[in-house]
């Protein structure tokens, strides 16, 4: 699984980093996501509201950042830090370039290795984690981290499109799939296993956005 991370984590840094500039906003986010889960970019937005609530002015952590189209917004609501990570150095320094015609000063984009966080334990009192996790080569150690890097107490936020045949197969199978044609069910029972608890998961059309809470 190390190898299949660093393969992954070369291909996709360098595609991302190409795309941040002039192609991922009207593919990805004005096209695929609507495509995917119909008002999906309004419901990620109210998500990331719901996560300055809970966090009551704690720093917040949205991984991946991608070009800061979302992160903005939560930086903006909330009076504590955002710190906006990706892998893709192209995808910081548009999210750098979008903070700062935002005036969203409390935005920091940062590049990092998302199984490797740069932070101690519970640093964050929520976590955002808006369209990303459906591409990353392992689901187990991705929410692994993030759940490490969340305070007790805290929330992780999270929003995925999928094409989820897994939820026609049996658990023993579709647990094996790559994310994206996993069930919303088995991206939440990801997150209990490393150890996030009370649930909320909501479906719109292809895409899932969940609610959990680290308790200790």
């Amino acid at each position: 699984m190390r190898t299949i991370r660093r393969i992954w984590t070369r291909l996709f840094r360098g595609i991302y980093s190409a795309i941040a500039d002039n192609i991922y906003e009207p593919l990805v986010v004005k096209t695929a996501f609507p495509l995917f889960g119909k008002d999906l970019p309004g419901r990620v937005l109210e998500q990331g509201r719901r996560a300055v609530a809970s966090a009551a002015g704690g720093p917040i952590i949205d991984l991946p950042v991608g070009t800061g189209y979302f992160a903005v917004d939560l930086a903006t609501a909330h009076p504590g830090i955002v710190v906006g990570a990706d892998v893709a150095w192209g995808m910081v320094e548009r999210t750098r370039r979008t903070a700062t015609e935002a005036g969203a000063s409390r935005l920091i984009p940062l590049q990092a290795d998302g199984f490797h966080l740069p932070f101690a334990d519970g640093t964050f009192a929520a976590v955002v984690s808006s369209n990303g996790l459906q591409v990353m080569p392992d689901l187990a150690g991705a929410v692994a981290e993030l759940h490490r890097v969340t305070r007790p107490g805290g929330s992780i936020y999270v929003s995925i499109p999928t094409i989820p045949i897994g939820a026609l197969l049996p658990r023993a199978i579709s647990s094996r799939l790559p994310t994206f044609f996993r069930s919303g069910r088995d991206v939440r029972d990801a997150l209990f296993a490393v150890g996030f608890t009370s649930s909320i998961l909501t479906r719109t059309r292809f895409a899932y956005l969940i609610m959990a809470t680290r308790e200790n």
